[in-house]
């Protein structure tokens, strides 16, 4: 009786697939990979009983309930999941074609080399500059690109193997109630969801991005910031 009961509960094999830091319950799916042993001592694995949830049922003694991997993305104080990239540009004549700031790397993968996916991009200029701007992503570091303030933005087609979407424009606007604020902001929804992996010869948690003036400018005084949010594997 006791061994029918604990073949038709079956044991949870631990296989950690990924490393992952904390993370609230609400934030994450978590999977599990189920083995049943028979009455003879024969476990096979597969897929979990219909309707398995977090935290699993009551198992018998010495069973893992250990998942063998979470996708997610991490909670906290941050409004993103990194730190954010800030660039400053030459308070000077920017012409159409001319990058604005420098390369921006943007913090995003939960380990080095990992991969996940950007739903949102999105940043500010504090000097509250409404000109529009032409992005571009990379998930390796564009080493043959021309990224470089007020420098004519000159493309790689090796680097291009690594844009996580096609480029796209976005212009500053100030928000609806300015009191006590003139930044500016954009941002650039990805539906579906732009995936990346980091490909960086030394791997890192980055993605990287360039912004381009789509019209001649002079960037008031002040910082562009970025940021991206999204999933993690």
């Amino acid at each position: 009786m006791k061994r029918a009961f604990a073949a038709a509960l079956g044991l949870v094999a631990l296989v950690v697939a990924f490393a992952f830091a904390p993370a609230k319950a609400a934030d994450v799916t978590i999977y599990w990979q189920c083995a049943s042993t028979s009455a003879s001592g024969v476990t096979t694995y597969g897929q979990c009983p219909a309707n398995t949830t977090y935290p699993l049922p009551v198992a018998p003694a010495n069973t893992s309930t250990t998942p063998l991997y979470v996708a997610g993305f991490d909670s906290g104080s941050a409004p993103a999941i990194g730190a954010g990239a800030t660039q400053t540009p030459a308070n000077s004549s920017h012409t159409a074609g001319k990058v604005v700031g420098g390369l921006f790397t943007i913090p995003v993968a939960r380990i080095a080399g990992g991969s996940g996916a950007v739903s949102r991009f999105f940043g500010y200029s504090v000097a509250g500059d409404t000109t529009g701007l032409l992005w571009r992503i990379w998930d390796k570091s564009p080493g043959a690109t021309t990224c470089t303030d007020n420098a004519n933005f000159v493309g790689s087609a090796t680097d291009d193997l690594h844009l996580i979407a096609q480029p796209f424009s976005a212009t500053p606007a100030a928000a609806a109630q300015t009191q006590g604020d003139a930044k500016t902001y954009f941002e650039n929804d990805f539906v579906p969801p732009a995936s990346y992996k980091n490909q960086d010869t030394s791997p890192s948690v980055n993605i990287y991005a360039c912004a381009v003036a789509t019209a001649t400018f002079t960037p008031g005084v002040g910082a562009y910031s970025v940021d991206a949010t999204g999933y993690q594997n």
